[in-house]
């Protein structure tokens, strides 16, 4: 059964909280002083290798903010394929000023990638999809 791994941060370790996001930890609550943060057990069973991360480089698109175009990139929920080998996604995106998609797509876990042409969901691949976070 899956569980949960908590770090607890002063408030005053703010700077590092884009490092901490990086890692998977994902923040729950601030109270008195104190930032509280969970991630998954097996997170790091789940996450890609780190030196790979960096030349698994998703969607080297620019947008063209004159045209109103914004590019998002985010990571994936976690889901099981077909094997049942669970995983996360890099995805990135273009929109245009309505939200529609340009371009899109995820790196590639376990020899798949997933396209995008609606932003928060993945098209399928490998028998599943996923959904990611816009914000």
């Amino acid at each position: 059964m899956a569980g949960w791994n908590y770090l607890k941060r002063a408030v005053t370790d703010i700077p590092n909280l884009d490092s901490l996001g990086e890692q998977g930890w994902e923040l729950v609550a601030v109270s008195e002083g104190v930032m509280f943060f969970k991630r998954y057990q097996n997170y790091d069973q789940l996450r890609p290798n780190v030196a790979a991360e960096g030349q698994n480089i998703v969607g080297g698109w620019v947008a063209d903010e004159s045209k109103g175009q914004k590019k998002i990139e985010s990571i994936t929920s976690l889901d099981a394929g077909p094997d049942g080998t669970s995983h996360k996604h890099r995805a990135a995106v273009v929109v245009g000023p309505n939200m529609e998609v340009i371009v899109g797509t995820t790196d590639t876990v376990n020899g798949h990638s997933h396209g995008i042409n609606m932003v928060g969901v993945t098209a399928e691949a490998d028998g599943h999809t996923h959904t990611f976070g816009v914000y």
